[in-house]
């Protein structure tokens, strides 16, 4: 026994040398190599450990050091700054803190046309993203367990022509965190699962909404067309009737029905655009919803929410920090306890080695991993501000549609003051028809005009809540 305890203390001060030999993540250095003693060879990780990256247990919740005497201490203390980041930035998050988030948004269709589209789509919804979501929620459970020991069975054929059959057992005991960072990687996997979900959610409320706003938009125009049909018939009747009675020249009666056949187009265009829309707006909610109508208002969304980007490029993030940190613990040698148990006989042992030799190119590949860390804080960043670009676009842009849609409909009102006065003027003879059908043309678009920026405010608020993820209650998800 005394035998195997040596040669255990032998083989794990070897392995901490060479954990030595990467210093900073970078060139490689090997003065242990002389040496064959354990604690000359632990003496000498001791003396390079501030700039060495300590190894981990595989165990959850384990100190990142090793119960053996004289080296405990100092494997608690030696971290590097990017295993400390990654650390601290998965335990900040937790699994929890993405989902608590989505969890807790409370959707902005409160009552009115709009929640009821967005009811009957989400009974209607079949997306991919529930499958993933449930899928990285099964393999972060079998992450969790990654620490436990693993059993196989081993079939050979020796030399000999015997068959040795047996079981294996393997426990990690020093991996240098790469089974944390496994179940860290999972735990991530689950909130970019669960961000995807809410993201697929909330566009396609977006997607049912501006549907119904766009139908909306065109039955509005509908009903101002109509009536503005029924005046042109009238205008063109008289005109009509002048022409016959040689008053008018008959190019007065060429442009008035010019005119009118606009005005049946744009109303034709307008029927065909809510057909089509409230028929696509039926495949995605399962049934017709023709029969709802109007706008409806939206509730204001909590403070200081972030978008749904910036939570993706954050859980991605900490996926590839989890990512690197099981690259760089390959390159770093790892203890590993092996028994098996056989038909000629049972055997235990320590194993050491890494996933990865070392190489030439060793130095570069680790100064990636680190450059790729760095990358998915730069993304985070880039997310965080194209998204409050976007949203203050869409606020200010909204702001902007509602104050010349006011703007149009004040212009409307008075040129339909004017339009009523030119009638009085034509019935009096101070003015030709043609003069009364070009106001009304103008009033035509004025309108429309109108019409088309308000509901194009609508369509960016709906825009702002969908980035914030807020179309859709979380804790219904």
């Amino acid at each position: 026994m005394q035998k195997v305890g040596r040669k255990a203390a032998l083989l794990t001060g070897v392995a901490l040398s060479l954990g030595g030999c990467l210093g900073g993540e970078g060139a490689l250095n090997v003065p242990f190599l002389a040496s064959t003693s354990a604690a000359t060879s632990v003496a000498r990780y001791e003396t390079t450990q501030g700039t060495v990256a300590a190894g981990q247990s595989a165990w959850p919740g384990a100190a990142d050091s090793v119960n053996t005497a004289g080296i405990a201490n100092t494997l608690s203390s030696a971290n590097t700054s990017a295993t400390a980041t990654a650390t601290a930035t998965a335990t900040a998050s937790g699994a929890t803190g993405v989902i608590g988030d989505l969890q807790s948004r409370q959707s902005v269709l409160n009552s009115g046309a709009y929640a009821e589209v967005a009811l009957a789509v989400s009974r209607a919804s079949a997306g991919a993203a529930v499958s993933e979501l449930r899928a990285a929620r099964l393999r972060s459970e079998a992450a969790d367990k990654n620490w436990l020991p693993t059993i196989g069975p081993s079939v050979s054929l020796s030399s000999l022509g015997d068959v040795v059959a047996g079981l294996v057992l393997d426990q990690v005991l020093w991996d240098n965190g790469r089974k944390k960072a496994e179940r860290a990687f999972a735990r991530a996997d689950v909130e970019v699962a669960a961000v995807n979900l809410s993201l697929d959610v909330n566009g396609r409320l977006f997607s049912a909404l501006s549907l119904y706003l766009a139908a909306e938009e065109a039955r509005a125009q509908q009903i101002d067309l109509a009536s503005s049909l029924v005046q042109m018939r009238e205008f063109d009747r008289i005109v009509s009737g002048r022409v016959s009675g040689g008053i008018a020249p008959l190019s007065d009666q060429t442009v008035s029905r010019a005119k009118l056949a606009e005005l049946n187009a744009m109303y034709q265009a307008a029927t065909d655009a809510e057909r089509t829309s409230f028929a696509e707006l039926a495949a995605m909610a399962g049934g017709d919803l023709s029969r709802l109508s109007g706008l409806a208002p939206l509730a204001l969304p909590a403070p200081q929410l972030q978008a749904l980007s910036v939570l993706r490029a954050q859980a991605e993030a900490r996926r590839a920090v989890s990512e690197a940190t099981m690259a760089r613990a390959g390159f770093l040698p790892g203890l590993t306890a092996r028994g098996s148990l056989s038909n000629q006989g049972n055997s235990a042992g320590l194993n050491i080695g890494s996933e990865r030799g070392f190489g030439f190119g060793t130095g570069a590949s680790l100064n990636a991993i680190r450059a790729s860390r760095d990358a998915a804080e730069a993304r985070v960043a880039q997310a965080r501000e194209d998204a409050a670009r976007q949203i203050s676009r869409l606020r200010e842009a909204e702001k902007a549609d509602l104050r010349q849609a006011q703007d149009a409909d004040q212009s409307a009102r008075r040129t339909r003051l004017t339009l009523a006065q030119f009638r009085e003027q034509f019935e009096a003879g101070q003015r030709s028809v043609m003069d009364v059908i070009a106001l009304h043309e103008k009033l035509v678009s004025q309108e429309q005009n109108a019409i088309r920026l308000r509901f194009k405010a609508a369509l960016a608020a709906l825009q702002t809540a969908n980035i914030l993820g807020v179309l859709a209650d979380g804790s219904a998800l």
